[in-house]
C-alpha cells in the first residue's frame, strides 16, 4: 500500500506545472495538488499534505464547493493528525459554514476542541452531532459517545461520564472496560481503574492477532522505546506464542494475561523469529504512564496538573544533524520532535519561526549544525530558554540510529542522553521520538494533584 501512495505522489509530481499565467493549467494543478496532498496524508506525511492542501486552496475558486470542501477536509485531517488542533478547528469552521449540519464536521471539531482542552465547546459539538446524525455508522457513533462522555469528565462530571459510557454499551454493545478504567483513573480511584483494566501490568508492545496454519499467537507491530519489551530483546515482527508456558490465542487474551501480572516481577515469553523458537524473560512494568498518555484522558490530566506557564519548562529543539541524509530529509524529523514535545502539554517549545527571527537578528550562524554542548548552550542563552535538545541521526547499513541530548543552559551540563537505533527508514523513527517525549515527561513533569 505504501508503494501505491509513493507511485501516486510521483504521478502527481509529473502532472504539476504551476504556471501562474495559464488558467487551464492552474485548474489542473489544484486537482493534482489535492490528489498529492491526500497521497501524502495516507502515507502519514502530514506536513507535506498540509503544504499541498494549502497551495491548492490558493487556486480554488469560491464557487467550486467540491474542491473547496475536499481541500479543507484534507488539511483539517492532517492538522488533527499532527496535533495542530487550532488549525483543524479553523478549517472545520469553514467547512461548517458550507454545510452547517454535517455530522462528520461536527464530530471532527468536537474532538479537536477536546484535544485542545476546551471541553465546553467539545460537548456542544458532540450534542449537535447526535442531533444531526443519521446513526448508521456504528464506529462514528461509538467515538461520539466517548467524546461526549470524556468532555463531561473534563468538566468535572464523572457520574454523567460513566452513565454515558454504560449507555453506549447498551446501544452499540462493545467492551467498555478500558474506558471505565480511564475514567476511574482520572477520578483518582486507581483501585477501580486497575480492576476494570484487569490489572497494572504492561510490557510496552503494540500487537495484532496472528494465525498461520497451526501457529496461533500475537505479532509484535512495534515496541515502545525504553520499555521492558524492547529491553528484553523483543523485536518488531516477532510472534509471541506462549506467556509463562500458557498458549496465546489472540491480542485480547494476551493483554489480559499481561495486565494481571504484578509490576516488578518477570514473565517468560516464548516467541517465533524467522521460524525459530526463542525464549526470553521480560520485566513487568506499571501501566500508569501508558494510561496518562491515552488521548481520552491526556487533555484532562494536562488541565488538572498544577502546571502554570511559569512552572512549565521552556525548551528549544535545535535542528538535528546528519551526514548520511539531506537537510530536506532531516527537517521533518526535527519538526516531529518539536510536535511530540508540544503534544505532551508539559513544555513550552520555542517555534522554528521565532528561532530563525532571533538568530537572524543576533547574527547567530550555527543553527543548522549545532550539536555540541557548547553550541547548544550558546543557542539556549540567545533564546532565553532553560533547556536545549540537540542530536544527530546516522546510518549504518540498513540501521538508522538517533542520538538526542538534553543540555541545561544555566549550568552547561549534559543532563540526559538518549540513544536508539532501528532497522528501517527515517519515517520509522516516530515511535522513538514519541518515546523520548514520554520519557522527558516522566523525568521533568509535575505529577497530578
Amino acid at each position: 500500500m505504501q508503494g501505491n501512495y509513493d507511485d501516486a505522489v510521483r504521478n502527481f509530481n509529473g502532472a504539476l506545472s504551476l504556471d501562474p499565467n495559464d488558467e487551464v493549467s492552474l485548474r489542473e494543478d489544484e486537482v493534482s495538488l489535492r490528489g498529492r496532498g491526500w497521497s501524502y496524508f495516507r502515507k502519514g506525511d502530514y506536513a507535506k499534505a498540509i503544504k499541498d492542501f494549502t497551495e491548492a486552496l490558493k487556486y480554488i475558486k469560491p464557487d467550486n464547493r467540491f474542491a473547496l470542501k475536499d481541500a479543507l477536509e484534507g488539511r483539517s485531517n492532517a492538522y488533527y493528525r499532527k496535533g495542530y488542533y487550532d488549525g483543524a478547528i479553523l478549517d472545520l469552521n469553514k467547512l461548517l459554514e458550507l454545510d452547517p449540519r454535517h455530522e462528520v464536521y461536527l464530530f471532527g471539531r468536537g474532538w479537536s476542541y477536546f484535544r485542545r482542552g476546551n471541553f465546553e465547546e467539545a460537548l456542544k459539538d458532540f450534542n449537535s452531532f447526535f442531533e444531526n446524525s443519521k446513526q448508521n455508522n456504528k464506529s462514528l457513533m461509538q467515538d461520539a459517545f466517548e467524546g461526549k462522555a470524556f468532555s463531561y469528565l473534563g468538566l468535572g462530571d464523572s457520574e454523567t461520564a460513566i452513565n454515558l459510557i454504560k449507555k453506549s454499551k447498551e446501544v452499540l454493545d462493545y467492551d467498555i472496560s478500558h474506558l471505565l478504567s480511564l475514567i476511574y483513573y482520572v477520578m483518582g480511584d486507581k483501585e477501580k481503574a486497575w480492576q476494570y483494566r484487569g490489572g497494572r501490568g504492561m510490557i510496552g508492545v503494540n500487537i495484532r492477532d496472528y494465525t498461520r496454519g497451526e501457529i496461533i499467537g500475537v505479532e509484535v507491530v512495534d515496541t515502545f522505546s525504553g520499555d521492558s519489551a524492547e529491553k528484553a530483546g523483543i523485536l518488531k515482527g516477532d510472534v509471541i506464542i506462549k506467556l509463562n508456558d500458557m498458549d496465546i490465542k489472540g491480542t485480547v487474551e494476551f493483554s489480559k494475561k499481561i495486565a494481571v501480572l504484578i509490576p516488578g516481577t518477570t514473565a517468560k515469553i516464548k516467541l517465533l523469529r524467522e521460524g525459530f523458537v526463542k525464549d526470553l524473560t521480560v520485566k513487568i512494568e506499571s501501566a500508569e504512564l501508558s494510561m496518562e498518555s491515552d488521548l481520552h484522558i491526556a487533555p484532562i490530566i494536562a488541565k488538572r496538573r498544577a502546571i502554570s506557564k511559569s512552572e512549565r519548562i521552556t525548551i528549544v529543539v535545535a535542528n538535528l544533524t546528519a551526514s548520511a541524509f539531506t537537510h530536506d530529509e532531516i527537517t521533518p524529523i526535527t519538526a516531529n520532535l518539536r510536535d511530540a514535545l508540544v503534544k505532551t502539554g508539559h513544555f513550552r517549545v520555542v517555534s522554528e519561526e521565532y528561532m530563525k527571527a532571533t538568530f537572524s537578528k543576533k547574527n547567530f550562524q550555527k543553527s543548522e549544525q549545532c550539536e555540541k554542548t557548547g553550541c547548544l548552550v550558546e543557542m539556549g542563552k540567545l533564546l532565553g530558554v532553560e533547556k536545549v535538545v540537540g542530536g544527530t541521526i546516522g546510518k549504518s547499513g540498513n540501521m538508522v540510529n538517533i542520538s538526542l541530548r538534553l543540555v541545561n543552559v544555566a549550568t552547561g551540563e549534559l543532563e540526559w542522553e538518549f540513544q536508539e537505533k532501528i532497522k528501517g527508514k527515517l519515517n520509522d523513527l516516530s515511535p522513538i521520538i514519541n518515546s523520548f517525549a514520554k520519557n522527558l515527561v516522566s523525568k521533568y513533569a509535575i505529577t497530578i494533584k
